[in-house]
């Protein structure tokens, strides 16, 4: 047969006040707000380590895509850019992204379906 656990003979705490739980709770939303944005960062340092592993075949992929001259490959290819465009900012090379558009622009410069994508998806402004 077991006990109920016993219950405290000690005098309970006196009431908090408002403000002292105000203060408390302003306190816990700060450090749950730090802690979600330290594993975002984490969770985005993540992913630009696995694309920079990957950044040369996705390159080949997109080229590959738009050479199916199909709208759901344009699709994929542009979300494919975006990714890359967010590596090529993070490691500050720019003008080497600019640069294999500018080749992809060589090589298909009438797939105005493609470029009208890549241009509202804010990927490239050229």
């Amino acid at each position: 047969m077991q006990f109920a656990p016993a219950i405290p003979t000690s005098k309970p705490e006196k009431p908090r006040k408002f403000g002292e739980i105000e203060e408390l709770a302003v306190q816990v939303k700060k450090e749950r707000d730090a802690a979600k944005k330290e594993r975002k960062r984490l969770k985005q340092q993540a992913k630009m380590k696995t694309l920079r592993s990957q950044e040369d075949k996705l390159w080949e992929e997109v080229f590959r895509l738009v050479a199916t001259k199909k709208v759901k490959g344009y699709e994929e290819a542009v979300k494919i850019l975006k990714s890359l465009k967010a590596l090529a900012i993070e490691d500050k090379k720019e003008a080497f992204f600019d640069t294999r558009l500018s080749t992809m622009k060589k090589e298909f410069p009438r797939l105005v379906g493609f470029w009208d994508r890549v241009k509202y998806a804010k990927v490239w402004g050229r």
